[in-house]
């Protein structure tokens, strides 16, 4: 089901991937339609929902014009997100995933960084950690004011989620659209590319995305991203066989002190968590000497949350160095 609008051609594109996200769908698009800068057009990919998603979705663009649902069969959300970029008409293209949601001024700041800097092919704002149900954690991503280097994509995804990013459609026209063939770390990989091909990839210093995790199979999920992060590097094996051998110990180090950190966040200490810190050292001995605050907290942590967890886990989110990307 397509629908189109008779509003003046836009100036940029959200695009919001939606699978059986009825619950929160309705708050993501709000969100968008409580933004300073109005010029945009809402396309929502749902892909393949079996809840009521649809008519939230088409409940809403009855009242707003500006709001478009395409629905399809389930191909995933790398899938969904490259067929909104297809249906775009703007020349600026603005994902949100289904459960996250935006301050008023999350368009404006990013799209004033791309009309300052025309070499800025993606910009990207930092994030407030919600929980499963919504509230702030107290958590915040890093932020990447001074531009990101491609050997800092292979360590890790330095702007976290898709919600935050904020995309030049000549971006797509240069290295093409995320992988559907990834689950994990498609993103990443794009990333990868487009940093690759000469684009400069920037934040600005203000949380404007609120990111919502889940803790769900969090131990099947870390195994799989893991696996999603392994299928990134061979990708860009291919594309930087020196530069992934020189910067490989590095990021794999990095990647391992990560899965440790978000499973003890998520409250899961003991021997997996270890186990990765093992791993980091491992994989790049220097770590101790470069991260030794960051490893020593971590194995602590994942020793001592079994005994005292409530504890332990307000030790560890106090800390700058445990926070995500």
């Amino acid at each position: 089901m397509n629908q189109t609008s008779t509003e003046a051609i836009p100036s940029v594109s959200v695009v919001v991937p939606c699978y059986n996200a009825a619950a929160t769908i309705e708050d993501c698009m709000r969100s968008v339609q409580a933004q300073t800068r109005n010029d945009w057009e809402l396309i929502v990919v749902d892909d393949g929902s079996h809840d009521n998603s649809r008519t939230v979705v088409l409940d809403l663009a009855q009242r707003d014009p500006r709001i478009r649902l395409h629905a399809q069969a389930n191909a995933g959300p790398a899938a969904a997100r490259n067929c909104g970029v297809g249906l775009a008409r703007g020349g600026i293209v603005a994902f949100l995933d289904s459960d996250d949601r935006w301050d008023a001024d999350h368009l404006a700041l990013a799209t004033a960084m791309l009309a300052a800097d025309p070499a800025l092919g993606v910009a990207f704002a930092r994030c407030r950690i919600l929980s499963d149900n919504g509230l702030p954690t107290g958590q915040r991503t890093r932020a990447w004011t001074n531009g990101v280097a491609i050997a800092d994509i292979l360590a890790g995804n330095p702007t976290a989620t898709c919600s935050s990013l904020v995309v030049r459609k000549a971006v797509f026209e240069t290295v093409g659209g995320m992988r559907d063939d990834m689950v994990h770390a498609e993103d990443q990989e794009w990333l990868f590319r487009v940093v690759r091909n000469g684009w400069r990839l920037q934040s600005h210093n203000k949380a404007t995305v609120g990111y919502r995790t889940s803790t769900g199979g969090l131990s099947a999920n870390v195994e799989r991203m893991f696996s999603g992060w392994r299928t990134f590097v061979q990708h860009a094996r291919t594309l930087e066989p020196e530069m992934v051998a020189r910067e490989l110990p590095r990021a794999r180090a990095a990647m391992h002190l990560y899965f440790a950190r978000r499973m003890i966040r998520d409250g899961r200490f003991g021997v997996r968590p270890i186990a990765h810190v093992a791993q980091a050292v491992c994989a790049a001995p220097r770590v101790l000497l470069t991260s030794p605050a960051a490893v020593f907290t971590i194995a602590c942590a994942a020793v001592t949350g079994t005994v005292a967890p409530t504890v332990t886990h307000s030790i560890v989110m106090s800390i700058g160095k445990m926070r995500h990307a």
